[in-house]
C-alpha cells in the first residue's frame, strides 16, 4: 500500500488568486511597517524640536515647514471679539470645542491665530460655552503647528458655519476674509499654564508606531493565511482504489 494518503493537484485559478491576494497581503504588511519607520522618524524630531529652549517670536521670520513643533515665546495682548468654538473636538472621552483666539504681539508683527485648548460643550446643542477671555498684555508659551485638515472633499466654510463663532473646521483664508485681520498659515497651541489656555493635551502628537506594526503582523496573517488555504485545498486525500493502482503500476 502507498504510504502517501494525500495528493497534490494544482488548480491553475487557484493558484494565481493566492499568489494575488500573497502579494497584495505582504505589500500591506511592507507599507505599514514603512508607515511605522515614518512616524518614528517624525515622532523623535518631534520631541527634539520641543527639547529645544523656545525662541522668541516674529511671525515675519517663520515659516510652517521650518519651525513646525518648535515653541516660541509671545508678549501682546488677546483680540477676544475674533475668538471662534472649534466644533466636535474629543478630549478625554467628552465631546467640546477648542477654543481659537488671535494674538496680536507686541512687536508689531501680525496677528496670529492661538489654540487656547479644549473646552466641554454644554448639554444643549444650542448654548455656547462660556469662554472668558485675559485682557491687556500677556505672555504666552506656545507650539507653533498646522491648522488643521478639512473633514470633506469640496467642503465649504460658508455651507457649515452655524454661527458666529461655531466652525465645523479652521479655514485660515476663510477667517482672514471674515475678521479682516492679517494671519499668517499656522496656528499657535499654547501651553496649558500660559495665559488664557483651557485644557490642552499633553502631547499634541502621537506617532501610534505600534498601531501601524499591529497592521503589519494583521496584513502578515492574512498572506499566511491565503497561502495555507492554497495548500489545504491542493493536497487531497487518495481514494483506497486509487491508491492501490497506482501502487501496481509503479
Amino acid at each position: 500500500m502507498s504510504r502517501f494518503k494525500y495528493q497534490f493537484r494544482l488548480n491553475i485559478a487557484g493558484l494565481l488568486l493566492t499568489i494575488a491576494g500573497v502579494g497584495l497581503f505582504t505589500g500591506l504588511a511592507l507599507w505599514q511597517l514603512h508607515r511605522a519607520d515614518e512616524k518614528q522618524a517624525l515622532q523623535e524630531k518631534i520631541d527634539a524640536r520641543l527639547a529645544m529652549p523656545p525662541l522668541q517670536y516674529d511671525a515675519e521670520k517663520r515659516t510652517l515647514d521650518e519651525y513646525r513643533f518648535r515653541r516660541f515665546r509671545l508678549q501682546g495682548r488677546y483680540l477676544p471679539q475674533w475668538t471662534i468654538l472649534l466644533d466636535n473636538i474629543i478630549y478625554q472621552g467628552h465631546a467640546g470645542y477648542n477654543v481659537i483666539t488671535p494674538f496680536l504681539p507686541d512687536d508689531g508683527s501680525s496677528a496670529v491665530l492661538v489654540n487656547r485648548g479644549w473646552v466641554a460643550a454644554p448639554r444643549q446643542r444650542k448654548d455656547l460655552p462660556s469662554v472668558a477671555t485675559p485682557q491687556g498684555r500677556v505672555e504666552l508659551l506656545a507650539q507653533l503647528d498646522t491648522a488643521g485638515f478639512v473633514p470633506m472633499v469640496g467642503a465649504s466654510i460658508d455651507d457649515i458655519v452655524e454661527d458666529r463663532n461655531r466652525w465645523l473646521f479652521l479655514d485660515i483664508d476663510y477667517f482672514k476674509n471674515w475678521s479682516g485681520l492679517t494671519l499668517p498659515p499656522y496656528v499657535m497651541t499654547i501651553d496649558a499654564d500660559s495665559s488664557g489656555a483651557f485644557k490642552v493635551k499633553d502631547r499634541l502628537f502621537n506617532a501610534n508606531v505600534g498601531m501601524h506594526i499591529g497592521y503589519a503582523f494583521q496584513w502578515a496573517a492574512f498572506a499566511l493565511i491565503a497561502l495555507g488555504t492554497f495548500l489545504a485545498l491542493s493536497f487531497r486525500r487518495r481514494k483506497p482504489g486509487q491508491q492501490d493502482v497506482e501502487e501496481h503500476n509503479e
